[in-house]
Formats: C-alpha cells, structure tokens, sequence
C-alpha cells in the first residue's frame, strides 16, 4: 500500500485514490453485466432461429432465413449491419451454451471479459465434449493472472488435451487451403490465402522485403 507520507496530499491523497478504485470496480462489475445480459439476449435470439427454422415438417430449414430476419431487427436497435449481428449471435451462443461455467466466473467477478475469450478461443478447438474439463482448469488459471498473459498457457493446455495429434489436424487443416480475392476500392482488392504458417510467414517475408 501507499504510505501517506509518500504522496502529494498525505491522507487526502490516499481518501481519494481508495474512493476511484472504489468506483473503477463498481463501474466494472455494472459494465460486465450489461455484456453478459447482451450476450445471453443475443444467445436467446440465435436459438429462437433455430427452433422456428428447424421444424421437423418444414422440407426446407429455414433457420437462416430466420436469423437473418432477427439479426435485422436487432441490428436496427443496435446500429449495426446485420451480418455483424449475424457473427455476434454466434459467438455468444459459443459462449453462453458452450462455457457456462466460464460466464458465471465473469459474473462472479472472479475473471473478466478478457479471460472469457481467451478460454473460448483456445477451447474451441477442442471437440464439444472436453469443454468443460477445459475451462475448468483454465478458469483455475485466470484468476492468477491477466488475460494477455494466461492466453499463451491455455492454447497449450487445449494442444495437450486433445485427442488428436498435431500433425492430423494439421494436415486436416491444410487440406482447407484456399485464396479469396475481395474488391476494394478505387481499383485496388485484398488478396488472401489461408496457407501452412511455414510456408506464409515465407511469403510475407520475401513480400514486405
């Protein structure tokens, strides 16, 4: 802690800086949740999609013509096109549904956004049944440490625990290689190619050269 004798305006000083840390954590915990209570709402939105499209006597599912009905009337309210709405749904069912116990640790303030997307990022890629194993450790792991810093250690933690080698899903992977060319403006496009890291990090060196 700060001695008194060490700052500017002695107990004062101190009154003050207690009374902001005060409000900095109170402000935080109003502000996480209104972004769980979002994320739950949006959730909500993507599974009345897929129960309104997915009726087992509708020949055609319906389910994104639906979504995408919703994601415009949502969109409206939040001001944002829809195919954000779109992504935003589906990353906040992948949340939601799929780390639960990750949510309720933010809500509980034990760990912050920052934490809860480290662990879906890195969890995700681990088959749907080990999420819970996962985040149970990785949420053990947060709370010791900032997100940026605990985000490294759970990428080798979901590489430890999954059933499949490296070089499978590697060569799973690869075997989804492909370029996308996508206009931009004033004659000028985005060229992107989704390659071995070996063999981009090759290509954008020679390239930047």
């Amino acid at each position: 802690m700060t001695d008194a004798a060490e700052t500017p305006d002695g107990e004062a000083y101190l009154a003050a800086i207690t009374g902001i840390v005060a409000d900095v954590e109170r402000v935080g915990r109003q502000v996480a949740a209104g972004q769980i209570a979002e994320l739950r709402v949006l959730a909500a939105a993507g599974r009345l999609a897929e129960e309104q499209g997915g009726h087992p006597h509708v020949k055609v599912r319906l389910s994104d013509m639906v979504l995408r009905s919703i994601a415009a009337e949502v969109g409206g309210v939040m001001r944002v096109a829809d195919r954000t709405v779109q992504r935003r749904i589906g990353e906040a069912r992948m949340i939601i549904e799929g780390f639960p116990a990750a949510v309720a640790a933010w809500e509980a303030g034990r760990i912050v956004r920052g934490h809860v997307l480290a662990i879906v990022d890195a969890g995700a890629n681990l088959p749907a049944e080990l999420w819970a194993e996962f985040e149970k450790v990785a949420i053990e792991r947060c709370e010791r440490d900032t997100p940026n810093r605990v985000r490294g250690e759970l990428e080798i933690l979901a590489h430890r625990m999954h059933p499949r080698s490296f070089a499978e899903r590697h060569e799973e992977a690869a075997a989804g290689r492909c370029v996308r060319l996508v206009p931009g403006r004033d004659g000028m496009s985005d060229l992107i190619a989704t390659l071995p890291t070996v063999i981009a990090e090759g290509i954008h060196d020679r390239l930047t050269q």
